[in-house]
This record gives C-alpha cells, sequence and structure tokens, in this order.
C-alpha cells in the first residue's frame, strides 16, 4: 500500500500539461488523492483571447475543482483573471472566506499589467474576503489587505540556485 504523499500539488503550469488531466481525469484523481491538498486547476485567462475561450477555461477550472472535491480531495481554490470586464464575473464559484490560492509567476512587463494585476487582487480580496491568500511565484509588491503566504516557483528556485551566500 502506498503511503500519502506530503505537501501539495498546484497546476501553475501550461496549459498543454494541464489538458492532460481534462481530457482523462480519472487517470489522474488516484494520484492527487494522496496529497494532503491540491490547489485548483488553472487554466490560463488572456486579455488578447475571445471572452468565449476565457469562459471556457473559466469553466474547466471550475468543474475539474469540483470533481476532486467530489473524490474527497481537499481543494484550495486558484483564481484567475484576464481583463478589467473579467473582474465581474472570474471570482463567481469561488467560497467566501477560507483559504485562496493566486499566481503570481508571470509579472507584468508593463505598469497597465501590473495595474490590473493588482485589481485583480484587490477585487478577489473585496469580494470573497480570504482569511488567506496563497501567492505563487513572485512576492506581492502591495499590501493586498489579507494575510499572505508567499511560495517561490520551481523557475525563481533555479534562477536563486547559487546565488544565495551560505552563512
Amino acid at each position: 500500500m502506498k503511503t500519502s504523499a506530503h505537501g501539495g500539488v498546484h497546476f501553475y503550469i501550461d496549459d498543454c500539461v494541464l489538458q492532460r488531466l481534462w481530457n482523462r481525469p480519472g487517470r489522474y484523481l488516484a494520484r492527487l488523492a494522496e496529497y494532503e491538498c491540491v490547489l485548483g486547476p488553472d487554466f490560463s485567462m488572456f486579455v488578447d483571447l475571445p471572452l468565449v475561450f476565457n469562459l471556457w477555461n473559466l469553466m474547466r477550472n471550475r468543474y475539474l475543482a469540483c470533481a476532486m472535491q467530489q473524490r474527497g480531495i481537499p481543494v484550495i481554490p486558484s483564481a484567475c483573471w484576464d481583463s478589467y470586464d473579467s473582474l465581474e464575473y472570474c471570482f463567481d464559484g469561488l467560497p467566501e472566506g477560507g483559504v485562496i490560492a493566486i499566481n503570481h509567476s508571470v509579472v507584468g512587463h508593463s505598469e497597465t499589467q501590473r495595474q490590473l494585476y493588482r485589481a485583480g487582487v484587490e477585487r478577489l480580496v473585496a469580494t470573497k474576503r480570504p482569511d488567506l491568500l496563497l501567492v505563487y511565484g513572485y512576492e506581492l509588491t502591495f499590501d493586498p489587505g489579507v494575510e499572505t503566504k508567499h511560495y517561490e516557483s520551481r523557475i525563481q528556485k533555479l534562477r536563486n540556485y547559487g546565488t544565495k551566500k551560505e552563512n
């Protein structure tokens, strides 16, 4: 018998890899149940995609998270958005309070993109009032008004390897 894995699993990965879970969820759900928790799937939403594609990806995120929960897998919901317009609907289906995760591994290149990201975090906090915000990737450069816990991304760990001085 296999023992339970420690830690959690996130889906802040390329959509082409996440597509495997969408195509054959039964193949992966038993393995995911071995972890302490799973962050909700995160199919990408992009400003330049037609609305229907972003809604499709948002629906897939919620559907897969629900399927995991129905199988007894502890899921921490993951929030995502693509534009100011999406802030009107992108947090629908997320619980109020509790823990919510966000991906911050891709920082916008322009001030406009950074402002949109901040507006999304602020709207998430205002509408869902999480007790804790898990931030995967870069640390937030502003105070979201809620407790946060930061997790460095794998690429950040690789970039920092060997650059930290030993004591």
